[in-house]
């Protein structure tokens, strides 16, 4: 299963949220059960020089007790990572949106992430913010992910 995360930069929420299902899927399901799995994260107006926000990698790190690629690049989301995957999932009503307006996606294919899981919030953006903001952030994707992961069974995961 080909799982995408849309956010603006791809600096902070969508390679957070990668990093932490890529980890839960880990956690409960062991390496191989991974390799069944392509997570990826790319964002709508992403700068492919800039890397995953310092205060982003310190918070996996401090929530995970191990370290994270820093040097870790954004994507620009394109048509080729759309077409690509079996689940978008954007972590705002306004990056659905505009995924919607700007890309050919398939029905049942694109939610916001709290969408898919009977949820109604958009995941605040972090950037700039103290690492107390990001912190927060980790704990409401690290919460909507454990439901994500529990929905993936209905979508063949």
């Amino acid at each position: 299963m080909n799982i995408l995360f849309v956010c603006t930069g791809n600096t902070c929420r969508s390679i957070m949220a990668e990093i932490i299902l890529r980890e839960k899927i880990m956690d409960r399901f062991g390496e191989n059960d991974l390799k069944s799995f392509r997570i990826e994260s790319a964002g709508i107006m992403a700068d492919e020089s800039t890397y995953i926000s310092s205060n982003a990698n310190k918070v996996l790190e401090e929530f995970y007790n191990k370290k994270f690629d820093s040097n870790r690049k954004s994507k620009l989301l394109d048509s080729k990572i759309i077409d690509n995957c079996d689940i978008i999932l954007a972590v705002t009503r306004d990056h659905k949106k505009f995924i919607e307006s700007n890309f050919c996606v398939k029905d049942n294919k694109l939610f916001t992430i709290s969408e898919f899981v009977d949820e109604c919030c958009d995941i605040v953006d972090p950037y700039m913010g103290d690492i107390e903001i990001y912190r927060g952030t980790l704990l409401k994707l690290d919460y909507l992910l454990n439901k994500v992961l529990d929905k993936l069974n209905e979508f063949g995961g």
